[in-house]
């Protein structure tokens, strides 16, 4: 277990970073685009794909992936799942602040669709936490009544829906991590206590992906302080393939800056 261990900070990423249209009359309020200039960035990714970009799919009625590179004389593609509680984001798109964009360059903050009430969300890593492959599997296939002594099985199933998918995915955590600004730390060593962390959580929802659709790639990324986090399903854990300064997205530092002055993601210090 690492220094900073006992330290980290947990917080669910706001409306306007993981919430398709937050912003009202912006194009770019969508986390895909985000997440493909991010693909982009990415020397692993690069590498993939022999240098050729990822291109952002506008048009997915044929249940096309999110964003395609091509590959010689075939295309990659990759579909962009949230990983989270489905009830935490609703509880985010009605309880949070509206921004609305006017022309090329103003946004006005508004209200909160609801002002008043409460929505109950679980925090999905802990959920998963120590259940068994069986466990998971007798959950899929269950039914369960909308009542909230069952959340955390219907929670758990939104998410096993998605590893069903038989597409290559790219997962985004909508919580990210950091320290208290008067922390010092050492980046490499929290970083690779973190995905153990989170990767020891997953062990059985990996090892359900890979039971259904073990010949398709997995990767799972996550925002730790000022970078985005890249692992993938391997033999049965997470391995970092890369990390990703938020500068390297102009799509979201815009969408970082738009509540907070400052940013809700903010530089790393010192």
């Amino acid at each position: 277990m690492s220094p900073g261990h006992d330290k980290l900070i947990t917080k669910m990423l706001p409306a306007h970073l993981v919430i398709h249209g937050a912003v009202q009359n912006d194009p770019n309020s969508n986390y895909e685009l985000y997440l493909t200039e991010f693909l982009n960035a990415s020397a692993y990714f690069m590498g993939k794909t022999r240098g050729n970009p990822f291109v952002f799919q506008e048009e997915q009625s044929k249940g096309q992936c999110d964003c395609y590179a091509k590959i010689g004389t075939e295309e990659y593609g990759l579909d962009f799942k949230l990983f989270g509680s489905e009830k935490a984001l609703q509880g985010k798109s009605l309880f949070s602040l509206q921004a609305i964009k006017y022309g090329d360059c103003f946004w006005a903050i508004t209200e909160p669709k609801m002002k008043s009430g409460s929505i109950t969300g679980t925090w999905i890593l802990s959920i998963l936490k120590d259940r068994t492959l069986a466990e998971l599997e007798r959950i899929d296939t269950s039914y369960f009544l909308a009542s909230p002594e069952t959340l955390m099985e219907r929670e758990i199933q939104a998410a096993l829906k998605v590893m069903k998918v038989k597409k290559n995915l790219f997962l985004l955590l909508t919580y990210r991590f950091f320290f208290p600004t008067d922390f010092q730390y050492d980046y490499e060593e929290e970083m690779t206590d973190l995905i153990l962390s989170i990767s020891e959580k997953l062990e059985s929802v990996i090892a359900f992906r890979q039971a259904y659709t073990d010949e398709l790639e997995t990767f799972f990324s996550f925002l730790f302080e000022d970078e985005l986090i890249i692992t993938e399903f391997q033999n049965g854990h997470l391995e970092l393939i890369d990390h990703i300064p938020i500068t390297a997205s102009k799509v979201f530092c815009e969408l970082n800056l738009l509540i907070e002055p400052f940013g809700e993601v903010k530089p790393r210090r010192g």
